[in-house]
């Protein structure tokens, strides 16, 4: 059995603070959080290996590039790649916000991070040091042993929107390498900001023969991955199209909506969509058709005009060095009052399948869900027909066994840990499966796929 006292989680906070509460201007400060790969030490905390993300108090994580703390597998020791290019997954990424003065996207206007290793920029987000403790720089395997822990406090430059943002990260002896983040969104200047869009925008630059050579798919589980790929008669060390990553969407609500359930969760939003770099570059200089920008900044009208026009899923698979922005919401009337929360997961895959980054996709939201929100009625771990509740790779006749025991010998479910995992066919509704909901026909499909049909036949994830 599960139990949360075997779940450690590190917090690590950023906070943006309204413009009015600025004091000094402080420098863009780092920090590096880090989860293990399938280590557990009881009683204590993980050693040694570890996937690291460094991260900063102007918004922007990946530090451009800076390798060994990308969301890679070098300091874990699974790396078998000796190149520079194979020290990173995640290159940048950065929350965004766009305003514009109608829906028609006049006049948009651009505020992230994204390969800022500073916040000179105009476009940029700005901390403001309050109340600011960095520790550790770029140290991938500092460990963070109580939390919450904030790195600092950012606005945009134009002092009209704040936001927060809070990294968690699970160390336990099943999960793979996931970090969910959690951001708020609010006026930082007390003023309503209509024609709003807001997401986050990653980079990611998966190990491939040729460098930034990444691919992208969309997956039925609803979101847009990346994925390294290989040349002719080349995979390097391993096939490189075993690399995969992805910021997945977990779910919105209102402070008013967390305020009346702490579980409430709308897992609807704009769409995610994988595209060229040139996004990220205003390459007119001009929005408005006459005044030059100078410096260059990315093009919030192109962003509008590509990406804001085509919401769902949206990927490319022939364009190479491809950005994925994943927007939370679009064209929305920020209120002067309105606190609006997101979460995601970001997730990687060094020697998988787009199923395996479902599996940690789902296991991270559950595991959120479960153990930082503290939600009732949810499995952590799920794996559709794990009817016995024996974490193995693969289901066996012991959960049929269990299935047959709870229909027509004790009648009761009292044997089966997990509704959710002896739920076969998924006929029941998430985190809301009961006793009537497991079926003669769920013990069909068991055997079907065990025996008869295959593993060819596959089963649904519980999420």
């Amino acid at each position: 059995m599960w139990r949360a006292s075997r779940i450690v989680g590190l917090f690590l906070t950023i906070l943006w603070w309204p413009a009015s509460a600025w004091s000094d201007p402080v420098d863009v400060q780092w920090d590096t959080v880090a989860t293990h790969e399938g280590m557990y030490v009881p009683g204590g905390i993980p050693e040694g290996e570890c996937v690291g993300l460094v991260v900063s108090n102007h918004g922007e994580m990946g530090h451009a590039g800076l390798g060994g703390v990308n969301l890679d597998f070098q300091e874990s020791g699974l790396e078998c790649g000796t190149r520079p290019e194979d020290s990173i997954y995640l290159f940048s990424g950065s929350p965004f916000v766009i305003l514009a003065d109608d829906s028609f996207g006049t006049d948009a206007r651009l505020t992230c991070s994204y390969g800022q290793i500073d916040d000179s920029k105009p476009y940029s987000w700005v901390p403001t040091g309050e109340p600011g403790s960095i520790e550790g720089g770029f140290t991938a395997c500092l460990y963070r042993t109580s939390g919450p822990v904030p790195l600092g406090k950012f606005v945009s430059q134009n002092g009209a929107i704040a936001m927060e943002r809070t990294f968690y990260l699970p160390l336990h002896e099943y999960i793979t390498s996931f970090i969910v983040v959690e951001s708020k969104l609010y006026s930082a200047d007390g003023e309503s900001h209509d024609h709003l869009t807001a997401g986050s925008v990653v980079d990611w630059n998966i190990p491939s023969d040729s460098a930034n050579r990444n691919t992208s798919g969309e997956s039925s589980a609803g979101f847009v991955y990346m994925q390294g790929t290989d040349t002719v008669m080349s995979e390097a060390c391993q096939s490189n199209v075993g690399r995969l990553a992805t910021e997945a969407f977990g779910g919105a609500a209102t402070a008013a909506e967390l305020k009346a359930d702490h579980c409430a969760n709308r897992s609807q939003y704009w769409g995610c969509l994988a595209g060229s770099q040139k996004l990220l570059r205003d390459t007119n200089l001009a929005r408005d058709g006459v005044t030059v920008i100078d410096p260059p900044q990315p093009d919030g009208r192109a962003w509008w005009d590509d990406i804001g026009a085509n919401p769902g899923l949206h990927s490319d698979a022939a364009s190479e060095d491809q950005a994925i922005w994943l927007t939370y919401i679009y064209d929305y009337d920020l209120g002067s009052d309105d606190t609006l929360l997101f979460w995601t997961v970001l997730a990687v895959i060094r020697d998988g399948t787009v199923q395996n980054l479902e599996a940690v996709i789902s296991d991270a939201k559950r595991w959120f869900t479960k153990f930082i929100r503290e939600c009732a009625g949810v499995c952590f771990f799920c794996r559709v027909g794990n009817a016995n509740g024996l974490h193995g790779d693969e289901p066996t006749i012991s959960d049929v066994a269990v299935l047959i025991d709870a229909k027509f010998i004790t009648g009761t479910c009292d044997g089966l840990p997990c509704l959710e995992e002896a739920d076969i066919n998924n006929s029941g509704d998430d985190g809301g499966v009961t006793c009537d909901d497991i079926t003669i026909s769920d013990i069909s499909m068991l055997i079907d796929y065990l025996f008869i049909t295959g593993p060819s036949l596959g089963l649904p994830l519980c999420w």
